[in-house]
C-alpha cells in the first residue's frame, strides 16, 4: 500500500456508517437561501457616512460603500487593502508617488473600480469624500475622528476662516492621477483604523455634488457646513458606493433592503459553494414575541435577544445559570445555534458632576444644612467619590444584570483595548473602606462636605426610563450608602431614584449651556469608535471629553500626558503613558465603570460565513450564504454525495476561486466560520460525517 492510498483507507472507514443510511438522509429546506434576514430593534438614522454616528446606520453603510482600507476579518488591528491597493505610512514616497513629509500618509487607488451607477472610481473621489466630511463636519457628527489627526483638533474653530479659502481643509488630504495623500497636523497611530471606519467611506463625487452635498467651491464652502439634515437624505436616501451590495429600499422604521452588485471588484464565488446571498433584509420588530417566533419558525435568519430572554432560548437554563453549580454546555432547540462569550468594546459607568448646573432640581436646596440637599460641588470632594465607589456591589449587579455574562471594567482603558493594563486598581464593594472615606469629608474643616455624617443629605439620581440596568444602577448606589449611613447611625440620607424619558435626559447632560449638567450623578455608557486608547482616556479624562466637559472635571496633567500619548508612536513609551492614566483614573475617581458586557450572536444552523470582529457595527454580509455545514454540492442534505467530493479532492490542491483564495469545494474548516485556506483532510470528513449522522 503506497502513502496515497493510506489515508484513502482511513477517510472511508470514516464513512462506512453513512452508506446504510443514506438513502433516509432528509432533505432540509431552508427559506429564502438566497436572502437573509436578521430581525433586531434599531433602524438606521441616516445613509450619509459623514453623517452617521449610530450603528444601525453604519451597519448599512459598510455595505454599500467600501473604504481604502478594511480590518483583516476578526482583528482590530491588522488591515488589507480595500479601494486602496498599497500604502506608504511615515516614510518616503515610493518612486513616482508624490513627494511629501514624514507625516505623511500615501493611499495609491485600486484601478478599474466602478460605483453602482457604473461610473469609474478615481483618486479625485477618494480626496472629495474626506474633504466634503470635513466642509460639513455636523454637530455630534464622527467627523471630529478625521479633523483631530489632519487639522489638529476634533471640534476646530472654523469662525475666522476666510470664506474664500479652504485654509487646512483642502490642503489636509490630496490626490493626482494613481494617490490620494494624508497630510496629518501630527503623528496619529490609529489613523489606520480611522480610515477603516464608515465615516472614511468612498463616495462618488460627481454623484454627491449633483445630489446637494459640497460642490468644491472653495468660495462658498461655509454654505455647506453643518446642516440640520444631510442632502443624501434630504435627496431620498440615495447611495452611490462601490460596496458589495447596493440600497434597495429602505422603509423607515420598518426594513431596509440591499441587493447584490454582481459587478463588485471583489467578485464573488461560486453560490452554494461558500457562496453569497442575492439580498439582505434587516426588519425592526420591537416586540420580542415576533422575533422569537419568527427566528424559530425560520423566516428569520438571524435575530436580536435581550439578555432578559436567555432563559428561553436555553433550554437547560436552570443548570446553566445557578451560582454553585457547575456550568453545563449550552442546549438550544433544533436548529439554533448561540454563539456565546464574544467580548464587546462597551462600557457602563456612573459618573459625578463636579459642578452642577444651579439650575438643576436634584440636589434640594443645594445645601447639607439641615440634610435637606447637597452643595453644587459636592462631587467635588474625593472622599465623597470615593465614599459612593466603595458602596456599590459590583459582583451583584453583575450577576444581576448580566447573569455573570460581563467584567467589571479595570480603567478607563477597557479589556480588548491595545495598552488595557490588567493590574490596574479598582473599587470593590467595601463598606468599611467607604465609611472611612466618608468620615474623612465630614473632617475636612471648611470643605465642600464638612459635617455630612451629622446632618446627612438628600439628592436625586436619574436614569433615561426603560434602561433596566442603568436604574438598577442608581437604586443599589443609593441602597449601599443609605446602609453605610445607617450602620454608622448618622444623619439619614434621602437619595430618590427618578427615571426621566431619553431626550429629555440627554438634554439635562448635553443641552446648551442654561440646562445641561443639571445631573449630580448621571449614569450612561461607551462604544468604542475606534479600537485604540486615545478613543477611551479622552471622554473619560481629559477636560473637552464627551463625558467629563459636563462634569467640569479638570485635570492639567492628564490632558497633556493625553495630548503626548496620541502624538507617540506605538510602542513600551506609549503603553507607559496609557498605563499612567489609567492610574491617574482610579486615583482621580471622575467616574466608576460598573460593567464591559459579554455579547452573544443567535442563528439558524444554516447561516454560514459569519465572523466576529468587535469593533464591527452589525453584520457584513459580504460572502456569507446559507446551507447546511458539510453540505458540498449544495443540495440542501448531507450525504455520501458530499463524502465523495471530499474522497475526489483528497490529496488534491485546493480549488480556487476569488480573492480570499479558500477552498469552495470541500475544505469546511472550522464550524460557524469561512472555510479555511489549506488541504482537504480528514478533518472535514469528520465535519461530513458529523453533521450527517445528525439529520439521520
Amino acid at each position: 500500500m503506497n502513502k496515497k492510498t493510506l489515508p484513502m483507507v482511513f477517510l472511508w472507514l470514516l464513512l462506512l456508517p453513512m452508506f446504510a443510511l443514506s438513502v433516509s438522509a432528509p432533505t432540509v429546506v431552508i427559506p429564502n437561501q438566497s436572502h437573509l434576514i436578521i430581525e433586531s430593534i434599531g433602524d438606521p438614522e441616516t445613509v450619509d457616512p459623514a453623517w452617521a454616528y449610530d450603528t444601525a446606520s453604519a451597519m448599512l453603510i459598510f455595505n454599500v460603500y467600501d473604504t481604502l482600507i478594511f480590518f483583516d476579518r476578526e482583528s482590530v488591528g491588522d488591515f488589507v487593502p480595500s479601494l486602496a491597493t498599497e500604502w506608504l505610512i511615515n516614510q518616503p514616497p515610493k518612486p513616482g508617488s508624490p513627494t511629501g513629509t514624514d507625516s505623511t500618509w500615501y493611499f495609491k487607488i485600486r484601478t478599474g473600480v466602478k460605483f453602482h451607477d457604473g461610473s469609474t472610481l478615481t483618486p479625485a473621489d477618494a480626496e472629495y469624500s474626506f474633504e466634503r466630511a470635513m466642509v460639513m463636519d455636523r454637530s455630534g457628527g464622527p467627523v471630529w475622528m478625521i479633523n483631530e489627526p489632519l487639522i489638529g483638533s476634533g471640534w476646530p474653530d472654523k469662525s475666522g476662516w476666510p470664506q474664500d479659502s479652504s485654509v487646512k481643509i483642502n490642503t489636509a488630504v490630496e490626490s493626482n492621477s494613481t494617490h490620494v495623500w494624508f497630510n496629518l497636523a501630527m503623528p496619529y497611530p490609529p489613523f489606520m483604523q480611522i480610515l477603516s471606519q464608515s465615516w472614511a467611506s468612498i463616495m462618488s463625487e460627481a454623484y454627491s455634488i449633483a445630489n446637494g452635498c459640497f460642490d468644491g467651491d472653495w468660495t462658498n464652502w461655509k454654505a455647506y457646513e453643518d446642516p440640520g439634515m444631510s442632502p443624501l437624505d434630504a435627496a431620498g436616501n440615495v447611495m452611490m458606493g462601490t460596496g458589495p451590495y447596493k440600497l434597495d429600499y429602505w422603509s423607515h422604521g420598518v426594513e431596509w433592503s440591499i441587493i447584490r452588485h454582481a459587478e463588485y471588484w471583489g467578485l464573488w464565488p461560486a453560490p452554494h459553494c461558500s457562496g453569497y446571498v442575492d439580498r439582505f433584509t434587516e426588519k425592526v420588530v420591537y416586540e420580542w414575541g415576533t422575533r422569537y417566533a419568527d427566528f424559530i419558525g425560520g423566516y428569520a435568519d438571524s435575530v436580536y435577544v435581550p439578555r432578559a430572554y436567555l432563559p428561553q432560548m436555553i433550554l437547560n437554563w436552570p443548570t446553566k445559570w445557578n451560582p454553585g453549580m457547575p456550568t453545563n454546555p449550552e442546549d438550544y432547540a433544533a436548529g439554533i445555534r448561540g454563539l456565546p462569550g464574544l467580548p464587546s468594546l462597551q462600557m457602563a459607568n456612573y459618573f459625578f458632576n463636579f459642578n452642577t448646573n444651579p439650575a438643576t432640581g436634584y440636589v434640594g436646596t443645594g445645601s447639607l444644612v439641615n440634610g435637606d440637599g447637597i452643595p453644587l460641588d459636592f462631587f467635588a470632594d474625593i472622599n465623597i467619590r470615593k465614599g459612593f465607589a466603595y458602596s456599590f456591589d459590583y459582583q451583584e449587579f453583575l450577576d444581576t444584570m448580566f447573569w455573570g455574562e460581563a467584567v467589571q471594567p479595570k480603567s478607563s482603558v477597557i479589556e480588548g483595548i491595545l495598552y488595557h493594563n490588567p493590574a490596574n486598581p479598582t473599587y470593590s464593594y467595601d463598606l468599611t473602606a467607604a465609611r472611612d472615606h466618608f468620615i474623612l469629608a465630614n473632617n475636612t474643616v471648611g470643605g465642600i462636605a464638612e459635617g455630612v455624617t451629622t446632618s446627612g443629605f438628600k439628592m436625586t439620581i436619574t436614569f433615561n426610563t426603560g434602561n433596566v440596568p442603568r436604574q438598577t444602577t442608581a437604586e443599589m448606589l443609593r441602597d449601599g450608602v443609605q446602609q453605610v449611613f445607617t450602620d454608622n447611625g448618622w444623619g439619614p440620607v434621602q437619595i430618590s431614584v427618578l427615571g426621566v424619558p431619553w431626550p429629555t435626559y440627554l438634554g439635562e447632560l448635553v443641552g446648551y449651556p442654561t440646562f445641561r449638567s443639571l445631573m449630580p450623578i448621571f449614569i450612561i455608557g461607551w462604544l468604542a469608535d475606534y479600537p485604540d486608547p486615545h478613543n477611551w482616556v479622552v471622554p473619560y479624562q481629559h477636560s473637552d471629553g464627551d463625558f467629563t466637559y459636563f462634569q467640569s472635571y479638570s485635570n492639567s496633567t492628564v490632558d497633556a500626558l493625553i495630548e503626548l500619548a496620541i502624538a507617540t508612536p506605538d510602542g513600551p513609551v506609549r503603553k507607559g503613558y496609557y498605563y499612567d492614566l489609567q492610574l491617574m483614573y482610579f486615583q482621580d475617581i471622575p467616574s466608576v465603570g460598573t460593567s464591559q458586557a459579554l455579547g452573544r450572536r443567535w442563528e439558524r444552523d444554516w447561516y454560514q460565513g459569519w465572523y466576529f470582529n468587535p469593533i464591527y457595527p452589525g453584520t457584513f454580509v459580504y460572502h456569507h450564504w446559507k446551507g447546511l455545514n458539510g453540505d458540498i454540492n449544495g443540495d440542501n442534505r448531507v450525504s455520501i454525495t458530499d463524502a465523495g467530493k471530499v474522497s475526489a479532492h483528497w490529496n488534491i490542491p485546493p480549488f480556487i476561486s476569488g480573492p480570499s483564495g479558500y477552498d469552495v469545494i470541500a475544505d469546511i474548516g472550522p464550524v460557524k466560520q469561512y472555510p479555511t485556506l489549506g488541504t482537504i483532510n480528514i478533518v472535514d470528513a469528520g465535519v461530513i460525517n458529523a453533521h450527517y449522522r445528525e439529520e439521520i
